[in-house]
This record gives C-alpha cells, sequence and structure tokens, in this order.
C-alpha cells in the first residue's frame, strides 16, 4: 500500500492512497520496484484541478455565474451554501 508522497523538495504531501498488488505474496515493494516508481511519478506529475476550475467546468456545462447569491440555486462559499470542506458533497456531486 502507498498512502502518500512526502514530496521534500517541493515541500508538498501528495495523497495516494493505491495498492500495488492483489496477493499477499507480490506485495513487498522490492518486488513491484517498477510498478511503485511508476505509479508515484504517475500521480506526482498528475495536473489536477483546483476547487475554482472544477465549479467554472461545472458552471459552463449547466448554468452562468451571477453577481448575487440571492439569485444563485446553488452557493459555492467558505462559510455557507458548499464549502470546501464538504468533501462528499465534491465526490458525489462534482468530481
Amino acid at each position: 500500500c502507498l498512502p502518500v508522497i512526502f514530496d521534500l523538495q517541493e515541500q508538498v504531501v501528495i495523497w495516494m492512497d493505491m495498492t500495488l498488488a492483489t496477493s499477499l505474496r507480490n506485495c513487498n515493494l522490492e518486488n513491484n520496484s517498477v510498478g511503485a516508481i511508476a505509479v508515484c511519478r504517475a500521480l506526482a506529475e498528475m495536473h489536477k484541478p483546483n476547487l475554482f476550475d472544477l465549479v467554472s467546468l461545472h458552471v459552463k456545462a449547466r448554468g452562468s455565474f451571477v453577481d448575487n447569491k440571492a439569485e444563485a440555486d446553488v452557493v459555492f462559499d467558505v462559510d455557507n451554501g458548499i464549502t470546501p470542506f464538504d468533501t462528499g458533497v465534491w465526490l458525489s456531486e462534482f468530481v
């Protein structure tokens, strides 16, 4: 299991939550070093959208931005509506 990468050069943490093998006989990192390196490199170099980009894509596909929260059907905000901390909502409805 590879739960996380600590990139000491860039000083970032990359969440992976990956397994390399389904068989307990082959779960030794030494035996899977080529696979582990490939998975780590792919996840470390992956470009992921931030929340603003994700919301912008959904707005472009489904509606329009409004200037007044009272006019909005869905509100994305730090304090009310859908917040950055509503992980379950983001994963179930927007990713």
